[in-house]
């Protein structure tokens, strides 16, 4: 039986998931090239043509989460102030593979240098995604890339997964509409004129 050759794409896949796998269960700190070459099932030359380091890999990976991400929320959809504000919510709330991930980096940035760069060149990343869709909306420039909005999605984000074992999902969950409005009394309180009123109301 021929066994099909797989594309340079489907390669990188392969080592993202066997990373993926490896990072979850021993961390950033402690997740080795040997580690991940060894759950892919590839040669170490095959790995390392693709990849040169556990850094560069997991760089691909949280590019993987902001195109999900940007496919979720921005598909087919009317650009507006209400979208831009579903699209925080979903950063915080939406389960999916990437979140864990994106915990482990947000928690590394204060210690590890090569997190902070990989935390600071994705904040450029997802301001690329923004004005790319939000360039031609109702939605001000400034708000794109507003600083403490950046800090509190992800204040967030780190609190409902890192105290999960305290129940903290369900407790997010619970008060999911409260964490809306407090996006949009910011929202409304920096930018007085970023709406009509109304115009965010669910």
């Amino acid at each position: 039986m021929i066994r099909k050759r797989l594309s340079k794409e489907q390669r990188k896949l392969q080592i993202q998931k066997a990373a993926k796998e490896v990072l979850l269960e021993n961390g950033y700190e402690n997740t080795t090239m040997e580690k991940i070459i060894s759950v892919s099932g590839m040669s170490t030359g095959g790995v390392y043509h693709y990849y040169k380091s556990v850094f560069d890999i997991f760089y691909d990976i949280m590019l993987e989460g902001l195109d999900y991400g940007e496919h979720r929320n921005f598909e087919n959809s009317e650009k507006d102030l209400s979208i831009f504000i579903d699209y925080q919510m979903g950063k915080i709330f939406d389960d999916n593979e990437y979140k864990s991930l994106f915990t482990m980096l947000l928690k590394g940035i204060d210690y590890n240098d090569d997190l902070r760069k990989m935390y600071l060149k994705l904040n450029e990343k997802y301001k690329e995604i923004l004005y790319k869709n939000f360039l031609r909306s109702s939605v001000p420039i400034e708000v794109l890339d507003d600083p403490f909005l950046i800090f509190f999605v992800h204040s967030l984000i780190l609190g409902k997964e890192s105290f999960f074992s305290l129940g903290s999902k369900e407790i997010f969950k619970d008060n999911k509409e409260i964490i809306k409005k407090m996006i949009i009394l910011y929202l409304e309180e920096k930018y007085p004129n970023i709406k009509k009123k109304g115009e965010c109301q669910n």
